[in-house]
């Protein structure tokens, strides 16, 4: 059976001066057979804003479904925000030194947050990350995040 593992990191506030910022991890196992609730929910390609020909969402939008078509293996981490110290410094620096080995074992590797792509797109180019090897895609209304129920509100 196919099985990915959906990691959510969440920042936890540092207490008293002095105190390190440090990640909570919160885990949703999707297993093959499981409702994803994927019909009709899109995300978006990380592209830069100035690029050539047209920039229009619809025709830079995946749908989720295709993403994780039972013929695919994919290996998926998600992020709360680009441009983040902890997701920039701590997150995505491990995925990038195991893209390889991770892409050994799978058709691709994808970095998932609610954001812009153009920020999106910004951030890994700013990290020097290989986007062949690790694809940057952007929830831009959040409706996937709410549908898998990963969800956290830091207000």
């Amino acid at each position: 059976a196919t099985r990915i593992m959906f990691r959510v990191a969440a920042k936890r506030a540092a207490e008293g001066p002095g105190s390190r910022v440090t990640g909570e991890w919160s885990r949703r196992s999707i297993t093959s057979g499981s409702c994803l609730a994927t019909e009709g929910l899109e995300v978006q390609a990380a592209r830069p804003w100035d690029q050539v020909g047209t920039n229009a969402a619809v025709d830079h939008a995946e749908a989720v479904a295709s993403l994780f078509a039972a013929d695919r293996k994919v290996a998926l981490f998600a992020v709360p925000a680009p441009f983040t110290g902890t997701c920039t410094n701590e997150h995505v620096p491990g995925f990038v030194a195991n893209a390889d080995a991770i892409l050994a074992k799978c058709d691709e590797l994808i970095c998932f947050s609610v954001s812009c792509p153009y920020a999106n797109d910004g951030w890994a180019k700013a990290m020097g990350v290989d986007q062949s090897k690790i694809k940057f895609v952007s929830d831009v209304d959040g409706s996937v995040s709410k549908a898998w129920d990963v969800t956290k509100d830091y207000s």
